[in-house]
């Protein structure tokens, strides 16, 4: 539930999507100071979590990383969820892009 109150409120604050408010509340829960994402803005500073371009995925071998999955669930009539949809993102700690 905190998760999702933190997600919401990064949400509010940036003008965010919620999925994209949740991945940026996972990366700043696990101390993460980059993300590495395609659709949000580059160099944003979100609560405390960098966005830096993808192309930077490189660079990062001597950096922790830690690999943040969202997938979207779809129900059916009889209550089965099934994911329809995953998004891969790689957040960063001990990384400074170049």
């Amino acid at each position: 539930a905190e998760a999702l109150e933190h997600a919401w409120a990064i949400g509010r604050r940036f003008r965010l999507h919620f999925w994209d408010a949740l991945v940026v509340a996972a990366a700043t829960s696990a101390g993460c100071a980059y993300l590495l994402s395609e659709d949000l803005q580059h160099g944003q500073d979100l609560d405390g979590v960098r966005l830096i371009p993808r192309r930077h995925d490189a660079a990062l071998a001597g950096a922790t990383t830690v690999k943040l999955d969202l997938y979207f669930f779809s129900r059916d009539a009889q209550t089965r969820w099934t994911p329809i949809h995953r998004h891969a993102y790689t957040a960063a700690v001990g990384f400074a892009p170049s």
